[in-house]
């Protein structure tokens, strides 16, 4: 199979994550908008030539500075504000996929084996070249703030990525400048919930994996007794129950009491006249 080495287009789609356009195409078609070239001081509409030499001629800490420049103005704005919950402002880290391909590749690609099927039918593995990056970014109802990303070096886990992003966001805005970092079910790991705390934040996890032992413990300590908390959330029609359980062990790694947090939601009545419910479970630093 032919394997290309340009990195051109792995870089195209970098920055397309973190400007969340899905071509230069779609980012200079928005250049035409009288409003939007007034914001960014152009006299003129730009062409995808022009967005794509820029971009990979540009200085990723140049392009860190200005992130990092508009987040700390939002804040002294407080435009951040609606982000909080209960006066506390959270930083959400995901990981996302922005790039892959059977056929070209770059130094940086990470790489895995799929199978495909060819034209005649028969299966076989080959290796398709991605990637993927850590996205830090603040979450509200009407605004969303990236702070930074990290690209998931080949060959290391989406964790050491996380850590690295975590640390750098701590050094470039301080360790005030977010309260809390929320993670999915993939980061509800001892050691790298211990690190977040030494970075000097409190941590909320999602937690699915029904074989941890404080996600069953949760659910026995709270099945069969009325809900800590029930009312209706009036922006989206529905009723919500939480069960709230104090003080378990999170894993012999962590080793440190966690508190864990069982809500359920239900709305509507759309499937067979039943009501739709749906129920999460997350763990939270004590």
């Amino acid at each position: 199979m032919r394997r290309s080495r340009s990195t051109r287009g792995c870089g195209r789609w970098c920055w397309g994550g973190a400007l969340r356009v899905s071509s230069y195409l779609n980012l200079a078609a928005q250049t035409h908008r009288r409003r939007w070239r007034h914001l960014c001081g152009l006299k003129a509409p730009l062409t995808h030539h022009t967005l794509a030499y820029v971009t990979e001629h540009l200085n990723v800490a140049d392009r860190r500075h200005v992130l990092a420049s508009v987040a700390k103005t939002l804040k002294a704005n407080k435009a951040l504000e609606g982000c909080k919950l209960n006066g506390l402002l959270f930083l959400s880290l995901d990981a996302n996929e922005h790039f892959h391909s059977r056929h070209r590749c770059c130094p940086d690609c990470c790489q895995r084996h799929v199978e495909v099927t060819d034209a005649q039918g028969h299966k076989q593995r080959v290796i398709e070249y991605y990637h993927r990056y850590v996205v830090a970014q603040i979450n509200g109802p009407k605004l969303n703030v990236v702070l930074d990303l990290e690209p998931i070096r080949p060959g290391e886990g989406e964790g050491a990525a996380a850590l690295r992003l975590l640390g750098r966001i701590r050094r470039v805005y301080g360790a005030r400048f977010v309260d809390a970092v929320t993670v999915d079910a993939w980061y509800a790991k001892g050691p790298f919930l211990r690190r977040v705390e030494r970075l000097g934040w409190a941590w909320v996890v999602v937690l699915k994996r029904e074989d941890m032992d404080v996600f069953g413990e949760a659910h026995r300590l709270s099945q069969d007794h009325p809900p800590g908390r029930a009312f209706a959330d009036p922006e989206r029609p529905r009723t919500v129950q939480w069960w709230e359980v104090k003080e378990l062990d999170f894993s012999p790694q962590y080793g440190r009491k966690v508190r864990v947090v069982r809500p359920q939601e239900q709305w509507g009545r759309r499937i067979r006249h039943e009501p739709q419910t749906r129920r999460w479970v997350w763990a939270s630093s004590a």
